[in-house]
């Protein structure tokens, strides 16, 4: 059996209709025919306003990893929810030195996602931040950050970084960051742990990780 279906449009020139909580809208179509889409907002702001987005500045560490991390990740965020509850969608991972570096060399960032979920909060707790709000309401869910973590090494994987620069000879001062968009290319289940981890040459600088993640429900996520 075969169905017909015809697709009825309005075409629009100038303005922007403004259509009431539960009316019916139409498509809306160019004078050549072309179906009219349009990104609503920012590219994250939809996410922001239905509160769904947050991050979190971890405790500094005075230890960096010199080689890929094996069991060991200097900071870790961890989704507490129950089985069948929210899920972290990793958008962003970013690294914040506050201290100087000698001899100045290149750094970069790694990634690690644990396949079993725990039961609790991996030590050692981070303490000295609260989740932070990106609309102004008060974070209630159950993601915590820990650092210098014992964790299983399930594969590490470089993080990609677009913040560059200068390497040299002489000293890096603090303030230098890394950022790594991840744009929801890692999602954390309930009970599992990112854990992420700077390299350098040496372990002399120190820093706080950023993690950005937005909170939400994953029906069709696999078990």
């Amino acid at each position: 059996m075969s169905i017909n279906m015809t697709l009825k449009a309005w075409c629009r020139q100038l303005g922007i209709v403004a259509y009431s909580e539960g009316d019916n809208g139409a498509l809306h179509v160019n004078p050549r025919g072309d179906l009219i889409t349009a990104q609503g907002s920012a590219y994250r702001a939809e996410g922001t306003r239905l509160g769904l987005r947050f991050g979190k500045l971890t405790d500094a560490v005075a230890t960096i990893a010199t080689a890929v991390p094996t069991t060991t990740a200097a900071h870790t965020l961890w989704n507490g929810e129950a089985a069948g509850g929210k899920s972290l969608v990793l958008e962003s991972v970013t690294w914040l030195s506050i201290t100087s570096a000698a001899a100045a060399s290149g750094f970069g960032l790694v990634g690690c996602l644990n396949v079993l979920p725990l039961t609790a909060q991996p030590a050692t707790a981070d303490t000295l931040t609260k989740v932070t709000s990106m609309n102004g309401k008060v974070y209630g869910g159950r993601a915590k950050t820990s650092k210098t973590v014992t964790v299983v090494d399930d594969g590490w994987w470089p993080l990609p970084i677009t913040t560059t620069f200068t390497l040299g000879t002489g000293t890096v001062s603090g303030s230098l960051i890394m950022h790594a968009p991840i744009d929801g290319g890692v999602i954390i289940p309930p009970g599992c742990v990112f854990g992420a981890s700077a390299l350098s040459v040496g372990t002399t600088a120190t820093g706080n990780m950023f993690f950005v993640w937005r909170e939400e429900q994953i029906f069709n996520q696999l078990s």
